[in-house]
């Protein structure tokens, strides 16, 4: 193109501008905007779902599920409801501690109702 052209191609345009109102430019855009966005869409297919296989989904599950398993385990693991000693001498010995303090609480009982009496 020569400068003239060029000159004459601006001047159509900018008076196509100038003369079209601003409405029907807008809707001209947006419209043409949506077709090529759809056109886009339907091309690419993005919209539509994709084919999972179970391949994908099979390391997150196998982590789920031991995870489950090693919850369960903790939580069925109780404590005893009774003391426990590694030998019978640890055993003898706080049975023993356990006796001398009730002994002490009632000797302890005994001085207190001979003195009050």
């Amino acid at each position: 193109m020569t400068s003239r052209e060029e000159e004459q191609f601006l001047k159509r345009v900018r008076d196509n501008l100038d003369n079209a109102p601003l409405d029907d430019i807008t809707a001209e855009r947006l419209a043409g905007a949506r077709r090529r966005a759809l056109n886009v869409l339907d091309t690419s297919g993005s919209l539509k779902p994709q084919n999972w296989s179970w391949f994908t989904w099979a390391p997150a599950g196998a982590f789920a599920m031991v995870l489950f398993v090693i919850a369960v385990t903790v939580s069925s693991q109780k404590t005893p409801d009774f003391p426990y000693y590694e030998s019978e001498l640890q055993a003898a010995a706080a049975n023993e501690i356990d006796l001398l303090e009730e002994l002490e609480f009632v000797a302890w009982m005994l001085l207190e109702e001979s003195d009050a009496g």
